[in-house]
């Protein structure tokens, strides 16, 4: 609607992940490498947390699709409910399957997939993205799986990634060994201020902007004041207010636009609980430290 009078390619602010347009803050810079860090060593567990919008599925989009051909990653969306789904949607990833109901069927098919792989010289990573919605038997039993024939290592990685509430899940005492096996745990943060505005000028200059001054800096600062920094929010606000700025014919966004996408789209931008309206731009990311099992 709005790309040709911007000089725009695409649209730069869609709220579905697009690993291309990733902007590496301090923090997502921190979890690609401790991520990263995880795999070339093995780690038997990964998680990464963060609240809802912060960026965890694209971070993971742009990690794996980046790895080399000598790791095969199975990955699971929107995981919930108790271990026999989790086994299903992970047989399913690994392209393997039994019959309705057979759960020792699916655990010895994953397994022997999973061997096949370490034969031809590959190792395998599963990635449980929402892993927040599976109960504590299904990720204890995940455990013992992944403990099945390893010998001196995992027989697979797991990368878990969800919101807040994976991160209490492992906390709590029924799941100690499955924390105890934890080696990589990061937790993603909203932008800080001073990051808002080089996050709207990167997506727009991969959209094909050459105009940096598109939103001015009083745009970026009322975007970070309205979105609490939440990546998903800072889009949805930034794509408003250049359907609005293409509709009132203004060559460029600043505050006033903002503010009227604010008023109009109060509902939509709410911020989740945790995200601070103004955060301080001092801060220092949060960073759990990579955990030895």
């Amino acid at each position: 609607m709005y790309e040709r009078f911007y000089g725009l390619r695409v649209k730069p602010f869609a709220i579905a992940p697009q690993a291309e347009f990733l902007y590496p803050s301090r923090r997502h810079r921190v979890a690609l490498d401790l991520l990263r860090y995880g795999l070339e060593t093995r780690a038997p567990f990964i998680v990464v947390s963060g609240e809802i919008g912060t960026g965890k599925t694209m971070l993971l989009r742009h990690l794996l699709g980046r790895l080399g051909p000598g790791i095969a990653v199975a990955s699971v969306a929107h995981a919930h409910g108790g271990y026999h789904n989790l086994l299903r949607w992970a047989a399913d990833a690994f392209g393997v399957a039994a019959a309705e109901g057979e759960e020792f069927a699916l655990e010895k098919r994953v397994l022997e997939h999973v061997s096949r792989q370490h034969r031809a010289g590959r190792s395998v990573v599963l990635v449980i993205d929402e892993a927040q919605g599976l109960t504590a038997g299904a990720l204890e039993k995940l455990r013992l799986l992944s403990n099945v024939n390893g010998g001196s290592e995992s027989p697979f990685q797991v990368l878990l990634a969800g919101q807040s509430g994976l991160r209490e899940r492992l906390r709590e005492p029924g799941l100690a060994q499955l924390a105890q096996r934890v080696a990589v745990d990061y937790h993603l943060e909203p932008l800080e201020r001073d990051e808002t505005g080089p996050y709207i000028r990167h997506r727009l200059r991969v959209a094909g902007s050459a105009n940096d001054a598109l939103f001015d800096d009083a745009a970026c600062e009322a975007v970070h004041a309205h979105s609490g920094g939440v990546p998903r929010l800072v889009n949805l606000i930034c794509d408003f207010a250049l359907v609005y700025g293409f509709s009132a014919g203004a060559p460029t966004i600043g505050r006033e636009l903002v503010e009227e996408v604010a008023r109009d789209r109060a509902g939509a931008i709410a911020r989740p609980a945790s995200a601070p309206a103004q955060p301080s731009s001092g801060a220092e990311p949060h960073q759990s430290a990579a955990q030895r099992p």
